[in-house]
């Protein structure tokens, strides 16, 4: 759609003789050497419009010509209607058409014509109000439009000639490219990261109460393994995953086999605790635990034995049941937040009153990171973000995600939008 800057040219300054046909209260008709609106032309538009007054009989006729692209939607400010002195109003009105094509003339923002609508509403003529002309067409069509002019008892009348002219091709070109295809599956940019445990020194372990927690060299597959039991209180092994792999990102996934002793049982809890930094310093603001417990509904928090300071705990029961025991199982967590990276993993058996305890092998963490060709903005709740997802995708995972929340809950839309966009460079 194009539009133009407004440049003007004041046709009634050319048309000083020409007629106007005045309307008082007693409808007598008395001819004036001046028009009581001055109708310009916005220039700008030349060579795509033009305009000119010619008298015809006892008016004074106005042309406006503008030529289009056939199907291509146009609008143009083709000029203003200025009045000579104040409170002026003006109306448009169709009197005959020919052609076809769709269009709609407006004056100061309210439509007057259009290819099904002959008039429309008086509008005060206050300073320079702007013409508007809209069409979308493939063929010639004119419009002989009446101006009414009205200001207190006073009425005048005027005659306006809206035609439009198709252009016609000057050139074509036609270019052929050789393309390619490009394909990224963001396979590539996720990692994996596994443990047997034989690295010992990866691992602290805390207790409390009669609980255990070590590496145990004999029992595993293969071994060693971790060994935690939760005996009136906690055995965790812990992880600084900072250290290990440079933080996991939220949205990586972690699995990890477990071997129970005997099945979990009233309060007695299996753990899994991921201490996530949410402002970028690297250091814990949500401990996030995931359990298995029948009855228990309090996991134990660990930031402040292991970092020295509380923090928000987010408890995320998996199950109320006990999982099979005598035999390892796989545990799969397939993202570990909402947002922010996990620096740091402990795992474990607490048991507050009781007693349960097991093993722990082959740990396996999905790190993925967006490639270098991806910069991101994100606007709205920290959950506003792009990242590579290792789980969801149309064909096969990973996938790139965007995911957005809004920024606030005012209602006004200005304020409480967000956006989570990914730029792919080429």
């Amino acid at each position: 759609m194009r539009r133009a800057q407004l440049v003007l040219m004041p046709l009634g300054a050319f048309a000083l003789l020409a007629a106007v046909t005045f309307l008082n209260t007693t409808w007598l008709l008395v001819n004036a050497s001046l028009p009581p609106v001055s109708k310009n032309l916005n220039v700008s538009l030349r060579p795509l419009a033009d305009a000119w007054w010619a008298a015809a009989d006892s008016y004074n006729v106005t042309y406006y010509r503008a030529k289009f692209v056939p199907g291509w939607p146009e609008l143009y400010t083709v000029g203003i209607f200025a009045p000579r002195d104040p409170g002026w109003q003006a109306r448009l009105e169709a009197l005959a058409r020919s052609g076809a094509g769709q269009y709609a003339i407006a004056l100061g923002g309210q439509v007057q014509i259009t290819e099904s609508q002959d008039a429309g509403p008086y509008v005060a003529v206050a300073g320079n109000t702007p013409l508007y002309w809209q069409m979308l067409a493939a063929q010639r069509f004119s419009v002989l439009a009446q101006a009414w002019f009205r200001q207190g008892g006073i009425t005048a009348v005027q005659l306006i000639n809206f035609t439009a002219d198709p252009m016609a091709k000057l050139y074509q070109q036609t270019f052929y490219c050789p393309t390619s295809t490009y394909t990224d599956s963001f396979s590539n940019y996720c990692s994996t990261y596994s443990t047997g445990f034989n690295d010992a020194s990866m691992l602290k372990f805390y207790t409390s109460g009669r609980s255990e927690a070590y590496l145990d060299t004999d029992d595993g597959i293969p071994p060693p393994s971790v060994y935690t039991e939760g005996k009136n209180g906690y055995g965790m092994a812990f992880i600084n995953l900072t250290s290990w792999i440079g933080g996991l990102p939220a949205s990586g996934s972690l699995a990890v086999q477990v071997f129970l002793q005997a099945a979990v049982t009233g309060t007695d809890y299996i753990q899994l605790n991921f201490f996530v930094d949410t402002n970028g310093d690297w250091r814990p603001d949500v401990e996030v635990i995931y359990y298995v417990s029948v009855n228990g509904r309090n996991p134990v928090c660990l930031s402040d034995v292991i970092y020295g300071y509380s923090t928000t705990c987010a408890s995320i029961l998996l199950s109320s049941a006990s999982p099979p025991s005598r035999r390892w199982i796989d545990w799969v967590i397939s993202r570990i937040y909402d947002y922010g990276t996990a620096v740091g993993l402990a795992f474990g058996m607490y048991s507050p009153n009781g007693a349960t305890k097991g093993y722990w092998d082959n740990l396996r963490i999905t790190k993925c990171v967006p490639p270098p060709a991806v910069s991101t903005y994100a606007r709205g709740q920290p959950t506003a973000q792009v990242y590579i997802d290792s789980n969801i995708s149309p064909t096969t995972p990973p996938s790139l995600a965007t995911e957005v929340d809004a920024y606030g809950n005012t209602g006004n839309p200005s304020a409480d939008w967000s956006a989570a966009i990914a730029k792919y460079s080429l």
